[in-house]
């Protein structure tokens, strides 16, 4: 059977620096005027919201370490019925 999930293809978390000097790595919203790289799908930015414990409206969500922020993303894809790859040819 073919999966007809939806995908989140070529997806990866922006590199940003604090007012304090502190590197963070950020998922955005959709309709965010950032890097296609760095915006979720609604349903998946949603979910990733509810995971942290935070409100689904923020502009931003902001990890300390890459390899969390991407782990979070790839949690928050599998809990909104996504899944990451190429779109399904």
């Amino acid at each position: 059977m073919r999966d007809v999930s939806p995908t989140v293809p070529d997806r990866h978390p922006m590199a940003l620096t604090d007012q304090r000097g502190r590197r963070l790595f950020a998922w955005f919203p959709p309709g965010t005027a950032a890097d296609r790289a760095h915006v979720l799908p609604g349903p998946v930015y949603a979910a990733l919201c509810r995971m942290c414990g935070l409100a689904d409206d923020r502009p931003w969500v902001a990890f300390d370490d890459r390899v969390e922020a991407v782990l979070a993303m790839a949690a928050a894809v599998l809990a909104a019925g996504y899944r990451l790859g190429p779109a399904p040819t």
